[in-house]
């Protein structure tokens, strides 16, 4: 553990308490490992037996309200030609609850970033700073889909501050699925801009074979606020997989502005 961009080690402790631990440390057998860090921002390289070429996970934000890594920590370029999707992948995967923040930029993905962990955080710069150019190679993929990997319930996913477009006017797609999730928030988000002209700038539809902005499908307590979507279909509410009778409950949506193409 370094601060960041330097060399120099950072002061880590084994309980919350404030018990010492050493740096550099071995992780377990099964690699897992875990600390305690003040707040601020850190590089973690990892080396040693098993790891062929040492490397970095760079400029991780540790404060009281959580982990934040960026995107481009885990390779994204954001040129709005370099394929983000591995990348995007793993900075949702990183372990824990934590926040993935996308630069002012324009990032390409091509597949689906399946969001499968409680109380992640998906935060651009600003709904016209940070564009999501979603180009699918095949239908029924979702630029994030919200899903736990076995049944049961989602807790806490966010979306906010940030763009999605999409040039393919051919495949089924969506720009945010959400699937049995309790506490969902969707914040600042707009999803193509159906032929308007929006400051000054038309970046295209999201349309092909019904493609739908937000599609809704359970549980509880989802709120959406100041959402911009002009999908062929903006918001669809499908039935619950897993627990059919409840498939809105206690949500709230303000602040809409929908246009079907």
């Amino acid at each position: 553990m370094y601060a960041a961009g330097t060399l120099t080690a950072s002061t880590i402790y084994s309980t919350a308490a404030g018990g010492a631990k050493f740096n550099p440390f071995t992780a377990s057998s099964n690699a897992y490992f875990s600390f305690f860090i003040d707040n601020g921002t850190y590089d973690i390289t990892f080396s040693g037996g098993g790891i062929a070429t040492p490397y970095t996970w760079s400029s991780i934000a540790v404060s009281d309200t959580g982990v934040g890594v960026s995107v481009t920590s885990f390779g994204a370029v954001c040129d709005g030609a370099t394929d983000d999707t591995v990348a995007f992948q793993a900075a949702v995967d990183f372990a824990g609850g934590h926040t993935v923040t996308i630069p002012a930029a324009t990032c390409k993905i091509t597949d689906q970033i399946l969001i499968s962990q409680h109380s992640i955080t998906i935060e651009g710069a600003g709904m016209k700073a940070s564009t999501i150019s979603f180009i699918p190679t095949a239908g029924g993929k979702a630029a994030f889909k919200a899903k736990l990997t076995t049944a049961g319930v989602l807790l806490y996913p966010t979306f906010r501050n940030f763009y999605i477009s999409s040039s393919d006017t051919t495949y089924l797609k969506y720009g945010i699925w959400l699937v049995d999730t309790s506490g969902a928030f969707i914040e600042h988000v707009q999803i193509g801009t159906g032929g308007t002209f929006i400051g000054g700038a038309n970046v295209g539809a999201f349309t092909g074979s019904g493609s739908t902005g937000i599609y809704l499908q359970g549980r509880e307590f989802t709120q959406m606020k100041d959402i911009h979507d002009f999908a062929a279909m903006p918001l669809v509410i499908g039935l619950n997989p897993n627990q059919a009778s409840i498939d809105l409950d206690h949500s709230k949506l303000e602040d809409f502005y929908f246009q079907a193409t």
